[in-house]
């Protein structure tokens, strides 16, 4: 029963959340507590039906920008999704928590990074997908349907449909006790 009453709570604060933000959205959609939403005049945010945004996830669309959520997709706890060109989420897609989507990069030189110049591809996430925990999603990628993709990953680029992407890290350990150790 009080399950039945969050979710009751997560569609009527999302429906209201909608409303005020101006998202675009057909029918139902569950928002939980501590979620903002930036959208500059000029953004545009479009949601199908059965989305969910996870507790405090962040999401910023800039002028111009556009983010697409298709049918029953999912943004984890504590999500962040910054756009300032073009974000397209697949149907049916979830995203585990501490997920990172940006399609852009600062702009940086021999001069050092230009705090307020921005160089910006699309991204686009499949249908049917799974993004695991703590990925990052960069600018001008491009994830087929039906793709896996390991927790703790770094994606830039194509990942053709049907693909698992696994980054694997090694580290190296150094006995803290024995001087010939240092580093």
């Amino acid at each position: 029963m009080l399950e039945l009453v969050r979710n009751i709570v997560a569609i009527i604060r999302g429906n209201v959340l909608c409303f005020v933000f101006g998202i675009k959205h057909n029918v139902l959609i569950r928002f939980f507590p501590g979620i903002q939403i930036t959208k500059e005049s000029q953004g545009e945010i479009l949601m199908e039906k059965g989305v969910m945004i996870g507790r405090n996830t962040i999401i910023t669309v800039r002028n111009g920008a556009q983010l697409y959520m298709g049918k029953k997709s999912s943004l984890n706890a504590d999500c962040k999704v910054i756009c300032q060109k073009k974000i397209c989420i697949g149907e049916n897609t979830i995203f585990g928590p501490n997920v990172l989507i940006y399609d852009h990069d600062h702009v940086y030189d021999a001069d050092g990074v230009k705090r307020n110049e921005f160089e910006c591809d699309n991204v686009v996430i499949g249908n049917n997908c799974w993004i695991g925990a703590g990925t990052i999603i960069l600018k001008g990628t491009n994830i087929g349907n039906n793709c896996v993709i390991a927790a703790g990953s770094v994606v830039k680029g194509r990942i053709p449909s049907g693909q698992l992407l696994v980054q694997k890290r090694h580290g190296t350990l150094f006995d803290l006790n024995r001087s010939e150790s240092r580093i």
